[in-house]
């Protein structure tokens, strides 16, 4: 798979959860994170790499793109993001989106799709996406910590 093809991917066989966060202050932040992965698409299937998505594209080292996240899970997207939620919305976290959402880049929307699209296990696929992302942008997603 070339490196242009990661978009594509993202556009195609992505299913972007229903609303989007464009909340300003910590506390409306998890309030709508938590809205977003109790929709019967983020409690569905099991075995998933997701996506973090802005309105507008974040300048990179090279290019430009509006993927702010890359991650997996065997479980649902639920099931692995709800505990995380009070901590996305935390002070730290939150000024992050805060900046991203109401100066910059616009609302955050929460994408899917099922790993097999990519590789034999989420983990796998998590890591050919990241891969494929860096090969085009020289770094890795701004809120991804480190490559899997």
């Amino acid at each position: 798979m070339s490196t242009k093809d990661l978009f594509e991917i993202i556009r195609k066989d992505f299913i972007e959860l229903p609303g989007k966060i464009s909340a300003t202050t910590s506390a409306d932040f998890v309030d709508r994170f938590k809205k977003l992965l109790d929709m019967a698409p983020a409690r569905q299937h099991r075995g998933v790499v997701y996506v973090y998505l802005c309105e507008r594209p974040i300048p990179r080292v090279r290019g430009n793109s509006n993927i702010l996240y890359i991650g997996k899970t065997n479980q649902t997207m639920r099931e692995r993001l709800m505990r995380w939620a009070k901590t996305e919305g935390s002070d730290y976290n939150c000024s992050r989106y805060q900046y991203i959402i109401s100066k910059e880049y616009g609302p955050i929307t929460l994408g899917y799709a099922r790993y097999n699209i990519l590789a034999a296990t989420p983990k796998a696929a998590e890591k050919q996406l990241l891969k494929m992302y860096f090969a085009k942008h020289l770094e890795y997603p701004p809120l991804n910590r480190a490559s899997s």
